[in-house]
């Protein structure tokens, strides 16, 4: 903070004026933007020639013409009332969105049937999205600072916002892959996607999205993601669903060869099975024993030790 004498801070009233402008119908929205810009600056002349107030110029700045590095447009200018400082904030609904929610704003409107009220829906569902995906990590990450990591890296950090072929929108982490798109799109999608394209063109899929890409998936029934896509998948979500299902797959693998091997077990000794166990073991005991490795011949003999 500078330092000033205390009486040189003065109290300042905020004003913020967004002028809602819907697009006409056949207006291009480049032409829609410039008339846009165009009212900024006649309502801040109005603002300026208000009765009984005195326009400060030096504190007039232009962000509209020289935008700041994030896309925030709007112009800002102070006048005096009653020896009252108001600072005034002037922009379209359009600038509204971007100063907001970020350049996000921008590929939302890209599809023209969003209006800044859509923009504002579209968020409440991401908002939405959110909390279900904090609800669903409560109950995967059991570790506090591995949980408050991905809160900061996945949800807070930087996103990256792609089109699908029908208009809707995915808003991913930035770093995602066309896997983590897929999977984002439905779990069933991601586990039989056989080829990507991104703007048309067949891409890898490792390939790494962009703002305003328009993903396409295709899928095939009977193709099966690879292990190498735990090491190309981004999102945290991505990697949970892709680790379950190689996980069941390896389930059903360890139950199916641990009936082959009960199979030739009982062929020689049926009866001292039965008599051990009480039963013929199901899926989930014969899946923990080829999990951890122990041979079926090892438990019934220990059980018989007892």
């Amino acid at each position: 903070m500078e330092s000033g004498r205390l009486e040189s801070l003065n109290d300042v009233v905020a004003l913020r004026v967004v002028l809602h402008m819907d697009q006409r119908e056949g207006e291009q929205t480049d032409e829609w933007k410039t008339r846009g810009v165009w009212l900024c600056y006649h309502v801040l002349g109005l603002v300026q020639h208000l009765p009984d107030c005195q326009p400060v110029p030096s504190q007039v700045k232009d962000y509209i013409s020289f935008p700041k590095p994030n896309g925030y447009q709007s112009l800002h200018t102070s006048i005096i009332r009653n020896a009252q400082t108001v600072e005034v904030q002037i922009r379209t609904n359009w600038m509204h969105s971007i100063a907001e929610y970020g350049m996000a704003a921008h590929w939302l409107y890209k599809d023209q049937k969003y209006g800044s009220a859509g923009v504002m829906r579209l968020f409440n569902k991401y908002q939405v999205s959110w909390m279900n995906t904090i609800q669903e990590w409560q109950h995967e990450i059991h570790n506090s600072t591995e949980f408050v990591d991905a809160i900061r890296r996945e949800l807070l950090g930087k996103r990256v916002f792609v089109f699908l072929r029908d208009g809707k929108i995915l808003n991913l982490p930035r770093g995602c892959t066309v896997i983590d798109a897929a999977f984002a799109i439905h779990t069933e999608v991601g586990l039989s996607m056989r080829a990507a394209q991104i703007n048309g063109k067949e891409v890898p899929l490792v390939y790494e999205l962009v703002n305003g890409d328009v993903v396409s998936i295709l899928t095939e029934a009977g193709s099966r993601p690879s292990v190498d896509w735990m090491h190309s998948a981004h999102s945290r979500s991505t990697r949970t669903k892709l680790r379950k299902y190689f996980h069941s797959q390896e389930r059903v693998a360890l139950i199916q060869k641990g009936w082959l091997m009960m199979h030739d077990f009982l062929i020689q000794h049926q009866s001292l099975v039965v008599k051990q166990l009480g039963s013929i073991p199901d899926d989930k005991t014969l899946s923990e024993l080829m999990s951890r490795q122990i041979a079926v011949r090892e438990r019934i003999l220990n059980k018989k030790q007892r």
